[in-house]
């Protein structure tokens, strides 16, 4: 009884301690520079207007440096640059690849939006929580992610079409960061829920082992919701379920993580014209961050 007295004070105690040096913010200084390397694979079955399912295999690799511009009174300004990529795919029929080092001349018009994505700066802000503060385009109805006549979400390629394409996923920068709560280590994890862009997301957090200030952190999430999009002037709607296990290690005092794996398993489907398309598959994510 005495022994077990004891290590629960030692854990309260080692709780209490990990608290005080857990600022409960992202810390960084201007200057810093953030190197990301992601390795993504995906294996998905995808049905085109209600037609037989076709099997799409997409692999890719990319280096991402975020850079800290600046401290601002609710988070960072940073540049955020993918400065190299290498991408695979094998899907409908037809086979593409792409190397940004290469000096190769493709005309493939996917191929082309990559390269041009290649060096060129994007400036970001990141909150003190670890999570991208987008601001609203006021200008251009398409980049507001509206189709300008009913103020519906998903015109014409704006953050609708972009989450689609990133769903139950994060950006470059969001997966470098993980800020955790001052209590979690004492209950041993927390939950949050958000929604963006017409998807729901659950998320429940697992402290794992701790170490110093490093922890490593296993997270249960589930995606759910409708993207509607309208491309080419034909509307078509977006119906997510994706569930999602990952595994984190962060530094707690910084906010900064090191690793970060995703498994992430899609049961979506998309509906144009009255005709059910589904898309099912797996993806695996793993971003290691200097």
């Amino acid at each position: 009884m005495k022994k077990l007295a004891a290590f629960a004070f030692t854990l309260m105690l080692t709780s209490a301690l990990y608290a005080q040096d857990m600022p409960g913010k992202v810390v960084l200084q201007k200057g810093d520079i953030i190197k990301i390397t992601t390795d993504m694979t995906s294996s998905n079955t995808q049905s085109m207007m209600g037609g037989d399912p076709m099997e799409m295999k997409t692999s890719t690799n990319s280096y991402t440096e975020l850079e800290v511009k600046e401290v601002l009174a609710d988070g960072y300004k940073m540049s955020q640059t993918m400065k190299k990529m290498k991408m695979d795919f094998d899907g409908f029929g037809q086979k593409t690849n792409y190397d940004s080092e290469s000096k190769e001349k493709q005309d493939n018009p996917f191929v082309k939006q990559l390269a041009e994505k290649i060096n060129v700066p994007e400036d970001i802000k990141l909150g003190f929580d670890g999570k991208i503060i987008e601001e609203e385009a006021k200008d251009d109805p398409k980049a507001s992610g509206k189709d300008g006549k009913d103020g519906k979400r998903g015109g014409g390629g704006g953050r609708g079409g972009m989450r689609m394409m990133n769903m139950g996923g994060n950006s470059s920068a969001e997966s470098a960061f993980l800020v955790v709560p001052k209590d979690a280590v004492a209950k041993g994890g927390w939950e949050e829920s958000t929604e963006k862009d017409g998807l729901k997301t659950r998320r429940k957090y697992t402290m794992g082992a701790v170490m110093g200030n490093m922890a490593t952190v296993t997270v249960q999430s589930q995606t759910k919701g409708d993207i509607d999009i309208n491309r080419g002037g034909m509307p078509m709607t977006t119906k997510v379920n994706t569930l999602t296990e990952e595994m984190i290690m962060v530094n707690m005092t910084t906010g900064k993580v090191q690793m970060h794996t995703v498994n992430m398993t899609n049961n979506s489907k998309t509906i144009m014209n009255d005709k059910e398309s589904p898309s099912t598959g797996k993806t695996t994510i793993t971003t290691t961050v200097e």
